[in-house]
């Protein structure tokens, strides 16, 4: 915060308390009665005479309670810069918290390339495997073909 601030934030504690204090020393316009609309006659706000020492004190503070009020709600008053700035600083955050991490879908893709290469060629061993199989039952079951042929050669045909 700039240096201002602080002595400003003095005289508006220092305003609020004399406000509290000065408005409870405040002596009563009348009965309860005319507070509720029993003095009907009377002007809104009492008979306008000479202020008093305590009715300009109230105003004075009541005055500068108000000025320090809106100064302290004017944007770049408590801060120094604008209000803007806290997004763009937001935007540069998340830049800077994406570049430190290294994006997830080039890990998760080369990986997932990993496996699935891994995968065609356990399929394509399996596959292999399966071939020679296939091979070598055809194989086995044409020895078998020719051992039946031949039986069937030798055996001498009775009719």
């Amino acid at each position: 915060m700039s240096w201002y601030i602080y002595p400003l934030f003095g005289i508006y504690l220092i305003t609020c308390l004399v406000l509290i204090v000065v408005v409870l020393l405040q002596p009563g316009k009348g009965d309860a009665a005319s507070a509720l609309g029993g003095g009907i006659g009377s002007a809104a706000f009492g008979p306008r005479g000479a202020a008093t020492t305590l009715a300009k004190v109230t105003m004075g503070a009541a005055a500068t309670f108000m000025l320090l009020a809106f100064v302290f709600s004017i944007p770049g008053v408590l801060k120094s810069g604008s209000v803007a700035y806290e997004i763009a600083d937001e935007k540069k955050e998340e830049k800077k918290a994406e570049e430190q991490q290294p994006p997830a879908d080039t890990n998760a893709g080369s990986e997932l390339k990993q496996q699935e290469a891994k995968q065609e060629a356990g399929q394509q061993q399996q596959q292999s495997g399966e071939q020679k199989e296939t091979q070598k039952t055809e194989q086995t079951q044409q020895k078998a073909d020719e051992a039946q042929q031949q039986k069937d050669l030798q055996k001498p045909e009775t009719k």
